[in-house]
């Protein structure tokens, strides 16, 4: 398969030709698992978040799967509209900058 990264922020995952049927695959041969996460490392300890899983009912030789951004606080570009959108959403007057509180601190 081929993953594609687009400025915009679209990740599109292009599947030519699959050898065999994903259900196919048992987790006892091979852990089966699509999609994209985020996460970070401290040390040996690895904290995973944000994690989008593809349905893999939906993966077939020839199709492909297009994942598109939703707008967040980091578009915003004034302390207004930052506050308009999200009480999650903090503006940073320093750096002129939104800063997204994700509890990861």
């Amino acid at each position: 398969f081929q993953v594609q990264l687009h400025r915009s922020g679209i990740i599109r995952f292009v599947y030519k030709e699959i050898p065999m049927e994903v259900d196919n695959i048992t987790e006892a041969t091979h852990p089966v698992i699509a999609g994209i996460a985020g996460g970070y490392r401290e040390g040996e300890h690895f904290t995973l978040f944000d994690i989008i899983n593809l349905d893999k009912n939906k993966i077939r030789s020839g199709t492909t799967y297009t994942l598109i951004p939703q707008s967040s606080c980091l578009d915003e570009t004034s302390c207004k509209s930052c506050k308009e959108r999200s009480p999650n959403c903090h503006w940073c007057p320093t750096f002129t900058k939104v800063h997204v509180w994700r509890g990861l601190f």
